[in-house]
């Protein structure tokens, strides 16, 4: 009677393909309540209306006094000015766009080997686009910079294959399963893109 053949001579690996991968999904959540990022955003620009005014004033007493003016100190004056009003207009951007898009929903699809996001509020009218090619993971987390929201607020990110960072959705629901369950399809659709296992 011959002895069987070892195992190593007839294992052969096997792929594993995830046929469970989500192909297309479609995910709407509600938008975290507009009052709390609209009241940042008009201290926001109150500071940098106050920083302009502030520089402004320190200019004219010097001038007063007869102070001379460098170069370094003129330099100087006109970046701090240059700093506070980029804050200021990315401010008031924000607000406009809170104020026209504050109570539209979070849509989340997942459709032709992209994810898209629309979030004008975040993103502006332009639907931001991402390639599954270029997506490391997905995974989310809860918000602990807002201690008691009227509805709990989650973090969804986007981690690029490139970078540490990568792009970050925050939603509003109650519901912390039905984030779980949207990330793990979405974290299964972008491994299938890379031709790994489901976790």
């Amino acid at each position: 009677m011959s002895e069987p053949p070892p195992i190593l001579a007839y294992a052969s690996r096997v792929e594993m393909v995830p046929l469970d991968a989500p192909r297309q999904m479609s995910l709407r959540f509600e938008r975290p309540s507009a009052g709390a990022e609209l009241g940042t955003r008009l201290l926001g620009c109150f500071f940098a209306a106050a920083g302009i005014g502030i520089i402004i004033l320190l200019a004219i007493a010097k001038s007063t006094r007869g102070e001379r003016w460098d170069q370094s100190a003129i330099l100087n004056n006109l970046a701090g000015v240059l700093v506070m009003a980029c804050l200021g207009w990315w401010c008031m951007h924000g607000v406009r766009r809170l104020r026209r898009f504050g109570k539209t929903p979070i849509i989340i699809e997942l459709a032709d080997e992209k994810i898209v996001i629309d979030d004008p509020v975040q993103f502006g009218e332009q639907r931001k686009i991402l390639s599954l090619s270029k997506l490391r993971d997905c995974t989310w987390s809860r918000d602990a910079l807002v201690s008691f929201p009227p509805v709990p607020i989650r973090r969804i990110h986007f981690l690029d294959r490139r970078f540490e960072v990568g792009v970050e959705v925050r939603v509003a629901t109650a519901d912390a399963v039905l984030v779980e369950r949207a990330v793990a399809d979405l974290r299964d659709a972008i491994r299938f893109h890379r031709g790994l296992p489901p976790r």
